[in-house]
């Protein structure tokens, strides 16, 4: 029996292109590709702490004037506990699970006049639209006891580091 569509009528299309479908689509929801991206942006987010972190080391240990300099702007910030770092200018407001108006000062520390020289570039957190070089979207906290670094937004666990000074 002949149908004139090389033995197909419209109910096999339908039904295999449906299946073709299904298959996709459950490969994409097994692969969950929110999760991989989300771990993608966690892991530049460690990657800049890491590099702040390291910045800010070793200008307490090679530039002991200039981190005092610097020690005294984050104070000079009006921080609670955490600082934006960023271009100096107005932080208030919340910058993210880790960066809330309660516990973060209203000015951001200029990253680039203290630690410009020890890193390559400016870190921001690229993820979202909300930071830039101005507003960075990573934090200090800095005390006579302890230097912690850490990304404000990060997509699952807190990423921060912190070292006894």
């Amino acid at each position: 029996m002949s149908y004139g569509h090389m033995g197909r009528t419209t109910l096999d299309v339908l039904t295999s292109l449906a299946a073709v479908m299904f298959i996709v689509l459950t490969v994409i929801l097994i692969s969950d590709p929110s999760r991989a991206l989300a771990e993608k942006s966690d892991t530049r987010r460690t990657d800049a702490v890491r590099a702040i972190m390291q910045a800010v080391l070793t200008l307490q240990a090679q530039d002991p004037t200039n981190f005092y300099a610097f020690q005294q702007s984050i104070a000079g910030a009006g921080a609670p506990p955490r600082v934006l770092l960023g271009g100096g200018g107005n932080c208030s407001g919340d910058w993210g699970s880790q960066c809330s108006d309660a516990i973060l000062a209203d000015n951001c520390v200029d990253t680039a006049a203290y630690l410009g020289d020890y890193l390559s570039a400016i870190p921001f957190d690229t993820s979202s639209p909300l930071f830039s070089e101005r507003q960075t979207g990573y934090y200090l906290t800095l005390t006579s006891s302890t230097v912690e670094v850490g990304a404000c937004n990060p997509s699952s666990n807190p990423i921060f580091l912190s070292r006894p000074q």
